[in-house]
């Protein structure tokens, strides 16, 4: 499944930030289209016995700071929109954030929402209610963060049955492609990654030092400690490129069985 369209949950509370930095990243990585909701809270009414002795005034501190929450999620937004240069749209709603995102949901690929803060002055049922009432693919981002990388070592909580099935599925098109099996030229379609040029550069100009400090006749390319050095520094980026071979030959290994098998 491919994702054109992400919708994160946008509020105030705490690691908010954080969650729509993220949603607008993986905007951008994906080349997509990234709506933000934001979900005003309701006007709360002290319970006295007699409302209608309840100050308007108390009202209208309420909805003042309401705005300045929208308005505050808006700027977040607006904030991250600009800094990864992508296309968005914001959307502002009263009610039950699950439902309202249940609702948005249907024209969404990606709902991205918050785990809730310990700090957070609010509590809610977000996460359990957008995963139990839509068919839409949901993440939910910890309110610590999600660190500098996403997708790149997966772990997969499998029962064999159709709903792990259904969540592996809709994570297939978050995980980073790195080979990809033509079945039909028979050939393995490596993607191309600026780490392994940077690997090559690496071992150029290793090996290229080193033979320059031989022409010059340099006493440090003689000395053990930077040979060993070397020697180790050449180990590793010659380890990367057998690593990756290996994982490429299992999966080429892996549907050319299946296209034989079949």
């Amino acid at each position: 499944m491919a994702i054109k369209d992400i919708l994160v949950h946008a509020d105030t509370q705490p690691g908010s930030d954080g969650r729509i930095a993220f949603a607008a990243s993986l905007a951008k990585k994906s080349e997509v289209h990234l709506t933000g909701l934001h979900v005003k809270a309701d006007v709360v009414i002290p319970v006295t016995g007699n409302e209608g002795m309840i100050p308007q005034s108390l009202i209208d501190d309420q909805e003042r700071a309401i705005e300045l929450q929208a308005e505050a999620a808006k700027n977040q937004f607006d904030s991250a929109v600009s800094a990864y240069e992508i296309e968005g749209a914001w959307l502002v709603a009263r009610g039950a954030a699950a439902d309202l995102l249940r609702h948005h949901s249907h024209s969404a690929d990606l709902i991205i929402v918050g785990q809730q803060h310990p700090d957070a002055t609010q509590a809610h049922d977000i996460p359990e209610g957008v995963l139990q009432d839509t068919g839409c693919p949901t993440l939910i981002v910890p309110y610590a963060g999600m660190g500098r990388t996403f997708a790149q070592n997966v772990m997969v909580a499998w029962d064999d049955s159709a709903p792990a099935a259904r969540a592996i599925h809709d994570a297939l098109a978050l995980i980073p492609e790195t080979a990809r099996y033509d079945v039909g030229s028979g050939k393995l379609l490596v993607v191309g990654s600026w780490i392994a040029m940077l690997v090559i550069l690496g071992i150029f100009f290793v090996r290229y030092a080193m033979g320059v400090g031989l022409a010059m006749q340099l006493e440090i390319v003689r000395d053990h400690n930077v040979q060993l050095a070397v020697s180790l520094v050449l180990g590793a980026f010659s380890g990367f490129f057998l690593a990756r071979g290996l994982v490429f030959w299992r999966i080429y290994g892996a549907h050319r069985g299946q296209r034989a098998a079949g």
